[in-house]
């Protein structure tokens, strides 16, 4: 078994990957990662953005207008999880 994986189970600690690439550390370009988030975007996902890239920070406003109009609502990872746990929701990433 992975040493992380054992050490999450012991901890009684979730993994948490993400579900949607933003794919920002490939095109660099805020209207690309606008692009792949929304083509890829489903109720529950996470989405992989590094905030190193400029681009990534001018892609943010546009998407969160966005997503928000799509009725998307912004939550943290915890209260994501309470959600899966309570209602079912979404991708469960602790398997």
């Amino acid at each position: 078994m992975m040493r992380s994986k054992k050490v999450t189970q012991e901890q009684k600690t979730p993994i948490i990957l993400w579900s949607v690439d933003s794919l920002d550390w490939k095109s660099r370009n805020a209207q690309a990662v606008n692009k792949e988030v929304s083509k890829n975007i489903r109720p529950g996902s996470i989405v992989l953005m590094h905030d190193i890239h400029a681009s990534t920070a001018d892609a943010l406003p546009q998407m969160l207008k966005s997503l928000k109009k799509q009725g998307y609502q912004f939550v943290t990872v915890s209260q994501l999880l309470s959600l899966n746990e309570s209602k079912g929701n979404g991708p469960y990433y602790n398997q």
